[in-house]
């Protein structure tokens, strides 16, 4: 692993997706923020 630390923005009003909840947008099988976490923890041991 790298000394790379991720963080993870995940809030607002999600205005510009027309007010859909970006935590729990479909993203191929999974939810989005779901697959952003995996991302992180491929090239971190660190994130928030």
């Amino acid at each position: 692993m790298s000394d790379i630390a991720c963080i993870v923005l995940a809030a607002g009003l999600s205005r510009r997706m027309g007010g859909a909840n970006k935590l729990l947008l479909q993203f191929d099988d999974n939810f989005l923020l779901s697959r952003v976490v995996t991302a992180c923890a491929a090239v971190s041991q660190s994130f928030l």
